[in-house]
């Protein structure tokens, strides 16, 4: 949950995949927030509807992203501030342990797919899987 774009989830990504690790991450925007997983060999940010810069996108490669000494060229999101408030960051952060640990247990009976999405004020969630 550090609020510096998609470039950035790329990067974070990338590290993952080429290390083999699974990747939790969240984010809120108003009364909304989000839980995605991807674990290795399926899904990635990109596929899920991120950046589509391909010029950055080919930088941020898993074969390429530990040589990289300086990551200022990644364009930061120009996301309005205080748009959400602590208690949804709250939220969100608690839904990304929970819904690593569900995956600790291996419960059989809870399906964890890569994409929680939830409206905090009204209480819809919506949950799938990211082909």
């Amino acid at each position: 949950m550090i609020d510096v774009g998609e470039y950035w989830d790329v990067a974070v990504q990338s590290v993952c995949m080429k290390k083999s690790r699974l990747l939790i991450q969240g984010g809120t925007f108003c009364q909304q927030l989000n839980v995605d997983i991807f674990r290795p060999g399926e899904a990635c940010v990109v596929c899920s509807g991120g950046p589509q810069d391909h010029d950055t996108l080919g930088k941020l490669m898993p074969s390429k992203i530990e040589s990289l000494t300086n990551i200022d060229f990644l364009p930061r999101d120009r996301n309005p501030v205080a748009q959400s408030s602590c208690y949804v960051c709250t939220i969100c952060a608690q839904m990304m342990v929970c819904r690593f640990s569900s995956l600790l247990i291996a419960d059989p009976e809870v399906e964890i797919l890569q994409r929680f999405i939830m409206t905090v004020n009204c209480g819809e969630v919506v949950q799938f899987p990211v082909i």
